[in-house]
């Protein structure tokens, strides 16, 4: 044994993030005279790491080809190609990462890595196309036909062996469960947890932005919801032909809604009026000056009970404008990340492209996530508001008109 394994979870590595991780130290007998390890011995440390990679999917090669001479199975490097890009010294700590880039039908092409383990530079980088075969050629990923192949020119029985079909049947249901279950995590609670320190802000920002925003929405649908039945049940009630004094002895000093303050506060200064005798007063100034009193109060009260409800709308308007900017700069960052991974390992498969480029998008998905709903809920809102504003203008006309009415009628 020519290196230290220092393989955690055991002696054939173990696979993180998609691909297969497999631990050496340098031993001297990889080395040259001056102890360095050149091109020939990152060729050797590969192949370590290959055999190892196919044991860890739990394919074994001794074993696949002791299945007999009509099933037995071979994995056949077709080339090998290795980068030098630094070398390595006696006693080193290295790491070599096999990834699975590419598999079609008995073919399969692996990228591999040979890393520095203390300072993590990339020390070689090849690619292995490969493929299972024994003497009758490829396999082919298919159920073969139940029924006997007749035989024909070129026809090798052997290659219908069932036998052969079921070695490379659990050959590729190995490959397939380990690309299935070593494969970055995709789903929403995966992206959220590879992304970026600075992504992963961007997502809790506009995660809390979203919240803050439906909490918004539900306390705007309940109250305009209150303000129009209450309004309705209130303007029935004015409009009953009742008196104006009971019906504000009977609503008392805690109304319920903007109407009925309106028309609390309007009553109030119509009250003090009359208890200092200005109602019944022949003087006309008089009357209008107590009249212009009634519809300031009125309408100081209809601002005040328009700056509550619209109370929030300016945050709606807020996140509807700037959360998708906000989910671009996270997409951008996330990109430029993933641009940088690309750079590091040499490998522009979608296997390495997708993980960070599907968190980079993420983060715009939240962004339009929170600013939709916001910019649709603002518009529908701001009409509402309109209307209920419209609404208690309208009433503080008319009741200002009554009292009108009831200040010539008594100046007569």
């Amino acid at each position: 044994m020519t290196a230290d394994r220092m393989t955690p979870g055991g002696l054939d590595g173990w696979v993180e993030n998609g691909a297969h991780h497999y631990l050496l130290r340098v031993q001297f007998e990889d080395t040259d005279a001056g102890g360095i390890v050149y091109h020939a011995n990152y060729l050797a440390f590969a192949e370590r790491a290959r055999s190892a990679y196919l044991r860890c999917i739990d394919i074994r090669q001794e074993e696949t080809m002791a299945a007999g001479a009509e099933d037995s199975m071979m994995f056949v490097v077709r080339r090998l190609s290795i980068d030098y890009m630094r070398a390595a010294g006696l006693g080193a700590a290295l790491k070599v990462e096999t990834r699975l880039q590419s598999l079609r039908g008995a073919s399969m092409t692996l990228i591999q890595e040979v890393i520095n383990f203390e300072n993590g530079h990339i020390l070689a980088h090849g690619g292995c196309p490969a493929r299972w075969s024994n003497d009758c050629g490829p396999p082919r990923r298919q159920t073969p036909p139940q029924a006997e192949r007749p035989a024909g020119p070129g026809h090798r029985p052997a290659c219908q062996s069932p036998g052969y079909w079921v070695t490379w049947g659990s050959l590729m249901e190995s490959v397939d469960s380990f690309v299935a279950h070593s494969s970055s995590d995709l789903s929403i609670w995966g992206l959220f947890l590879m992304a970026d320190p600075l992504v992963k802000s961007v997502m809790m920002l506009l995660v809390l932005a979203s919240i803050w925003c439906w909490a918004i929405i539900v306390e705007k649908i309940n109250s305009v919801r209150h303000e129009r039945r209450n309004s309705d049940a209130f303007e029935d009630a004015f409009w009953s032909g009742g008196s104006a004094d009971a019906l504000y002895d009977e609503i008392g000093g805690d109304p319920r809604d903007a109407m009925t303050r309106v028309f609390a506060a309007g009553m109030r200064e119509w009250r003090r009026a009359k208890a200092s005798g200005l109602a019944s007063s022949a003087r006309a100034d008089l009357r209008a000056s107590l009249l212009g009193r009634v519809e300031r109060s009125m309408n100081f009260t209809i601002t005040r009970e328009m700056e509550r409800l619209e109370r929030g709308m300016n945050f709606l308007a807020s996140i509807g404008s700037v959360s998708p900017f906000v989910g671009l700069f996270g997409t951008v960052w996330g990109i430029m990340n993933s641009f940088q991974s690309i750079a590091e390992s040499k490998n522009t498969s979608l296997a390495v492209v997708a993980p960070g480029i599907a968190e980079a998008l993420f983060a715009t998905a939240l962004g339009l996530a929170a600013a939709i709903p916001a910019v649709i809920a603002y518009n529908k809102f701001a009409g509402d508001l309109d209307r209920v504003g419209g609404r208690l203008e309208t009433f503080a006309q008319e009741f200002s008109t009554l009292l009108a009415r009831q200040l010539d009628e008594g100046g007569r």
